[in-house]
């Protein structure tokens, strides 16, 4: 029997992009994906736990940035796991974001032993 080492929730507005993460991940986590924040929002109030929350910064109606906050309104305790995927050219806004939050952040395109080395660390952090 396979054993996984965490459980991510992946968060990304283009269907191509959760199908490639979901890929690259599922041989090491169990992962589960959405296309919309409020959905994400939705599972984790219901009491849903994950060790990492990957989470693009760029999307419709609701975004990495307001997922972020209203994740630190739910609870802080959930805000460390959460791993910033970012493309390419970004707005002062998300700039001035990124430059105010400590969590890890993958550039799209990324490499995969990049993306699996930072989920790993933030499940590692969350077991402790």
């Amino acid at each position: 029997m396979e054993v996984r080492s965490g459980h991510i929730l992946i968060i990304d507005d283009e269907a191509p992009v959760l199908s490639l993460l979901r890929r690259v991940l599922e041989p090491e986590f169990e992962v589960k994906t959405t296309v919309q924040a409020e959905q994400a929002l939705g599972w984790l109030q219901e009491g849903q736990r994950f060790d990492a929350i990957l989470c693009d910064l760029m999307m419709p109606a609701c975004d990495g940035i307001s997922f972020y906050r209203r994740l630190f309104q739910q609870g802080a305790s959930l805000r460390s796991r959460v791993l910033f995927l970012t493309g390419g050219a970004s707005s002062p806004e998300v700039q001035t974001f990124l430059a105010q939050v400590p969590n890890p952040r993958v550039k799209k395109p990324f490499r995969i032993q990049d993306l699996r080395e930072a989920v790993r660390k933030i499940c590692v952090s969350a077991c402790d």
